[in-house]
């Protein structure tokens, strides 16, 4: 059979439009298909994440089209297995790594990745937060900087902070990737919020990390809402 060079290319340019729009975007954690799909919030308690649907859609139909154009003569098991398992994953990859010039060649705190943040609450007397996050400095220069975590709103009505500033100075040397974990504490707003932290949902709402020194300030959007 003939071979359709459009069909291939129109596949192949499917793979590559699925590997950019999945990727997660700068100074945020959230990608071009979350932003066009936003989280589905069925009850309070609850979401859906229906956005990752969008890359499979795409994939699969692109495996069709390149299976249709007969660029290979190889099965639709073969096709399938070497597209899924080897191309793929190393598009995916890839087109995660193009992010790089984009920090190396920003300016101040911008130069740095947070590439990943999570914060859980000690349910006990301390009163505190355990912070962590994964940082790398891009630049070419050390980076001085301290950390805030900006609170879910929902959560104003038990905690009185908002905002939590890590007692610590970091310093970040260039290309170096930074594990930071470190307590931060907070103040009840009453007595009986301790006991209301239970009842409210924080964990799915978005939070903010800020990056800051005298000269700059950077805020991260974090969370799936």
């Amino acid at each position: 059979m003939e071979k359709d060079s459009k069909r291939y290319w129109l596949g192949a340019g499917g793979v590559l439009l699925a590997a950019i729009c999945s990727m997660q975007l700068p100074h945020t954690n959230k990608s071009i298909f979350e932003f066009i799909i936003p989280t589905i919030k069925p009850s309070p308690n609850s979401r859906i994440y229906v956005n990752g649907l969008l890359a499979i859609i795409i994939l699969v139909w692109s495996y069709n089209e390149i299976v249709k154009s007969n660029y290979f003569k190889s099965s639709r098991v073969v096709i399938f297995l070497v597209m899924f398992f080897i191309i793929v994953p190393n598009i995916f990859q890839w087109i995660n790594a193009i992010k790089a010039p984009y920090y190396a060649l920003s300016r101040g705190l911008k130069s740095i990745e947070l590439i990943d943040s999570k914060y859980d609450l000690h349910y006990d007397k301390s009163n505190s937060i355990k912070l962590e996050l994964k940082l790398k400095n891009y630049s070419s220069n050390v980076k001085k900087l301290k950390v805030a975590l900006v609170l879910p709103e929902i959560m104003s009505s038990v905690i009185s902070e908002s905002k939590l500033i890590l007692p610590t100075e970091y310093y970040i040397h260039p290309q170096e990737s930074k594990i930071i974990i470190d307590q931060l504490k907070f103040t009840y707003v009453d007595e009986d919020s301790e006991n209301d932290l239970f009842n409210i949902s924080y964990w799915y709402d978005n939070y903010q990390i800020i990056l800051f020194n005298d000269n700059d300030e950077l805020v991260i959007k974090q969370g799936k809402d």
